[in-house]
C-alpha cells in the first residue's frame, strides 16, 4: 500500500470515480505519482488520453478497482450500522435522563451520529444514570475514550450542548476543588478555630496534609449546604464541620477520611435526594471506618416537601434502595417521601437533634 494519510485515505474511498482535476487538487505536485502507486497496489485505474493510438496522455481519472469498490461498500455498511447504532444509543438514553437533564435529554436527540460530540453526551447520559463519579475531564476522556487527552474538553462540550452544570458536578468533571473547614481544627499550624467558618480552603492544598483535630472536638459534621455549615459553626464551636458543596473531589474526600480518623463522632449530613445519597456513597467508601459514621436523614426533620421526585430519580433511588447500609436507608426513606428535601432548616434541625442526643 502506498505511504498516504488516514486522511487521503478516507478521500480516495469517498468516492469510486475521480476526475484528474480533483486528483490534482487533493495531492499537488505528487498526484501523478502516488496514482501510479495506487495502480501498482491495486487501489486503482487509471483512465488516460491516448496519443496517435500508441503514446499514453494526460490522465483523465482514476476509478476504486473491483476489489477496493468493494471494500468501500464494506466500509460504508458499517458506517451505517454504527451510525443505526449510536442514534438508538442515544434516543434510549435520552428517554431515561430527561427528568435530570432536559437540556441534555434535548441534545442526545438532536445530534446527529457524524458530529463528534455525540459519543460524549451518550457516555455522560449513561454514567449520569448508574451514579458514576469520575474524577475529572482527563479521568472521563480514559474511561471512554482509552486516552486522557482525546475528550479532556468533555464539560465544554457538555455546557455547549446544554447539558446542566448539576449533571457536571454530579458526573465529577466540575466537582468543586475547595472545601469549607471550621471549629477546633488545626491547619499546619493555623488554628481554624479563631476564625468563623467555614473556611473555603483548596482542596488539592499540601497544607491540608497537616491537618490535626483540637482535643476539644466533640463531632465531625459533613455537610453540602454552605448556610447550613456556617449556622453550624456559630452553633456548635466544639464541632468540627466540613461543607462539600457537592460532590467532593478526590482531594477533599481524602482531608474527610483523615478528619474522620481522629474524631470518634462522625456525622454525615447530605441532601435527602439522589445527588444525596449518591454524595454519602462517595462518603463512605472514602473514609476507613464507615461504621463510625451516622448518615442522617434530613427528611424526618421537616413537613415541607420538596420537589417531586421524577421517573429518573426514581430508578436512581431504587437501585440505591436496594444496597444494605445506611445508604440504602436513606435511598427508601426518599422513595417513601416521593420528594426532595434540601432545605437549610431541616439540615439545621437534624444536625441540632444529632449533637444534643
Amino acid at each position: 500500500m502506498p505511504q498516504v494519510s488516514d486522511a487521503d485515505l478516507d478521500w480516495i474511498l469517498a468516492t469510486e470515480t475521480r476526475r484528474w482535476p480533483s486528483v490534482r487538487a487533493r495531492l499537488g505536485d505528487d498526484a501523478y505519482h502516488t496514482a501510479c502507486d495506487l495502480v501498482r497496489a491495486g487501489v486503482v485505474t487509471l483512465r488516460c488520453e491516448v496519443v496517435d493510438a500508441v503514446h499514453l496522455g494526460k490522465p483523465l481519472r482514476w476509478q476504486l478497482t473491483a476489489l477496493w469498490a468493494e471494500r468501500r461498500r464494506d466500509q460504508l455498511n458499517q458506517r451505517s450500522s454504527l451510525t443505526t447504532a449510536w442514534r438508538g444509543r442515544a434516543d434510549q438514553v435520552a428517554a431515561s435522563v430527561e427528568d435530570l437533564d432536559p437540556g441534555l435529554a434535548t441534545a442526545l436527540r438532536t445530534s446527529t451520529p457524524g458530529q463528534a460530540r455525540l459519543p460524549v453526551l451518550v457516555f455522560a447520559a449513561e454514567d449520569l444514570m448508574a451514579g458514576a463519579v469520575h474524577d475529572g475531564p482527563r479521568a472521563f476522556s480514559q474511561a471512554h475514550f482509552h486516552d486522557t487527552k482525546i475528550r479532556a474538553d468533555v464539560t465544554d462540550i457538555l455546557l455547549t450542548a446544554g447539558a446542566s452544570p448539576d449533571t457536571i458536578t454530579a458526573l465529577g468533571l466540575q466537582r468543586s476543588p475547595y472545601l469549607g473547614l471550621g471549629g477546633p481544627v488545626t491547619i499546619n499550624g493555623l488554628d481554624l478555630a479563631r476564625l468563623r467558618g467555614p473556611i473555603q480552603l483548596r482542596a488539592d492544598d499540601p497544607a491540608l496534609r497537616d491537618i490535626t483535630v483540637g482535643t476539644a472536638a466533640t463531632a465531625l459534621v459533613i455537610l453540602e449546604n454552605l448556610q447550613a455549615a456556617e449556622r453550624i459553626c456559630d452553633t456548635f464551636p466544639n464541632v468540627v464541620t466540613v461543607y462539600t458543596a457537592g460532590q467532593p473531589a478526590r482531594a477533599a474526600l481524602d482531608t474527610i477520611a483523615r478528619l474522620a480518623d481522629q474524631i470518634p463522632t462522625v456525622l454525615l449530613v447530605p441532601d435527602a435526594d439522589l445527588g444525596g445519597c449518591r454524595i454519602a456513597k462517595r462518603i463512605l467508601e472514602a473514609i476507613s471506618q464507615p461504621g463510625r459514621a451516622t448518615l442522617i436523614d434530613i427528611g424526618e426533620h421537616t413537613r415541607t416537601a420538596g420537589r417531586a421526585f421524577g421517573p429518573t430519580s426514581q430508578i436512581g433511588l431504587r437501585a440505591l434502595a436496594d444496597r444494605t447500609g445506611p445508604v440504602g436507608t436513606l435511598a427508601q426513606a426518599c422513595l417513601r417521601r416521593g420528594y426532595a428535601v434540601e432545605q437549610e432548616q431541616a439540615t439545621r434541625a437534624a444536625v441540632a437533634a444529632a449533637l444534643q442526643t
